[in-house]
């Protein structure tokens, strides 16, 4: 098929794309992007092996500027003796990065080839015995919370993982948010090893700091943060260090001071400037989840609407269109933007969590009316909570019965059972309003009852997590409390699992 006959199918090709997104989740986007907008006549073979040398490539050019720490060199000792490995720690500690530089180095120095990963099942489709291999994810269970759909993948394949295991070729690295991987406990057997970014023996120190500081801002900024004492205030350093280093103008004592203050007032100012074209354009990042593509930025993606809507909540006396992102896209690259491939996002996840909470609270009705099914999922808290948290967008009074809407009809669009992992559950007053609106939409009453019989009953996920006043609706619905999921097993098996002894007198 030419390229040219292919793009004659637009629609069936959008469609399969956005399914493709969603059966993957995040790290998924940037890979359908690319597939989907190569050319096939042009004689170059676009495959998962060009993208994954895309990837690499980015790895040595951040290599650089790369500081040899000792947590690189223990990593590496680790690697000759175990190999599944998990590298944790909180966002901007440099844990993907030691990953992706201990990967460069054994594909140097021992001949493994890389593989770049972002499902379970990639190792099985890419594993050859004959060679060696290693496989490198980012966030494996998720990025900003648990990614439910990558748990159940790792679960589903465990068995076969763990004969994989046995092979001495192959070593599996794998980077996660330390809250994220301490939740999977059900896979954490498959990492043998856990490596702690901020454990003693491996966190950074004084001088590995002033080395990181000199690599990416100068001697001098470096020496004012030893003297200023700034160099160990908080654990995303590094993650500092190359944010600051990408706009001069920044004052180094009020950043490393303040980072996330000195930011939103950053997106302060361009908000209360007399053209919001670039505070505007900033928003579609927290629109698409961090991840603007070539697919999003065409006319037939819906992008009109929302650009429309946008203008008009920004007062822009100017026309907003794709013309106009695009130039403000590039401008933005290497200041709060990078591009891969085609496809532009903010720089790293800490950073985009910063912009989650600026424009959910200036731009709530927009975020709230646009953004995409997994910023509704993970990004919304209601208030008061029991612990708040200043990287999510606080639902604003009058907006719950919205929130509440978008949360259950995103639930009829995928997989059903993933808004009963909402980890906002966990705090009552969520579990309230949640009852109070489930109570009231019988739409989403009758999918709870037609999926009683399958893997995606609410029972099974309300059992694992332990909720009691939802288990008890659920089951004053009639849902079937001898259901099974793909690995065979039922609610009662979950609650047992968990620990939620009262809920099996339940089930």
């Amino acid at each position: 098929m030419t390229a040219n006959k292919l793009n004659s199918y637009p629609n069936s090709i959008s469609s399969d794309y956005e399914a493709l997104v969603r059966l993957g989740g995040e790290n998924y986007k940037e890979i359908c992007a690319q597939l989907r907008v190569a050319s096939l006549s042009s004689g170059k073979r676009y495959g998962m092996k060009n993208i994954h040398q895309e990837i690499i490539e980015d790895w040595i050019e951040i290599e650089i500027k790369m500081v040899e720490t000792n947590a690189i060199k223990e990593l590496i000792k680790v690697i000759k003796k175990s190999n599944f490995i998990a590298v944790i720690g909180p966002s901007g500690c440099g844990k993907s990065i030691a990953a992706h530089q201990v990967a460069l180095f054994i594909n140097r120095n021992e001949g493994y080839q890389i593989v770049p990963s972002n499902f379970p099942t990639d190792i099985t489709h890419y594993y050859n015995k004959s060679e060696k291999q290693v496989f490198v994810f980012d966030d494996v269970c998720g990025k900003y919370s648990l990614d439910y759909d990558l748990l159940k993948q790792w679960k589903k394949l465990s068995t076969e993982l763990d004969k994989i295991k046995q092979c001495e070729n192959v070593i599996i690295l794998v980077s996660s948010r330390s809250d994220i991987f301490y939740q999977i406990k059900d896979v954490q057997f498959l990492f043998t090893t856990q490596f702690d970014m901020l454990s003693k023996d491996y966190s950074l120190c004084d001088n590995e700091r002033f080395l990181i500081a000199e690599a990416h801002i100068g001697a001098k900024n470096a020496e004012f943060l030893r003297k200023a004492e700034l160099l160990n205030r908080y654990d995303f350093f590094p993650l500092l260090c190359q944010i600051f280093a990408s706009e001069k103008k920044r004052n180094i004592e009020n950043f490393f001071t303040q980072p996330v203050k000195v930011i939103k007032k950053e997106l302060t100012l361009m908000k209360e400037e007399q053209d919001q074209t670039s505070f505007a354009v900033l928003a579609l990042f927290v629109i698409y989840d961090n991840c603007i593509t070539d697919e999003i930025l065409s006319s037939t993606s819906g992008i009109k609407t929302i650009l429309s809507n946008i203008a008009e909540e920004c007062e822009l006396s100017t026309i907003l269109n794709i013309k106009v992102v695009r130039k403000n896209l590039e401008r933005f690259l290497h200041s709060y933007v990078k591009k891969i491939g085609s496809s532009y996002m903010i720089m790293h996840d800490k950073l985009f969590d910063i912009f989650v909470s600026f424009y959910g609270e200036h731009l709530p009705d927009i975020i709230l009316t646009h953004c995409s099914y997994r910023v509704i999922f993970t990004r919304f808290q209601l208030q008061p909570v029991e612990h708040k948290d200043d990287c999510m967008i606080n639902i604003p009074a009058g907006y719950e019965a919205k929130y509440f809407q978008r949360l259950f009809h995103d639930s009829k669009v995928d997989d059903f059972d993933n808004i009963f992992w909402n980890d906002q559950l966990k705090h009552q007053n969520f579990r309230q309003q949640f009852l109070k609106f489930l109570s009231e939409d019988q739409n989403f009453r009758d999918l709870c009852r037609s999926s009683s019989n399958t893997g995606s009953s609410p029972l099974i996920t309300t059992a694992a997590k332990g909720y009691n006043d939802i288990l008890r609706v659920l089951l004053d619905m009639k849902l079937n409390v001898n259901v099974c999921d793909e690995l065979e097993l039922t609610p009662m098996a979950y609650a047992a699992a968990g620990g939620h002894l009262k809920q099996l007198k339940y089930c």
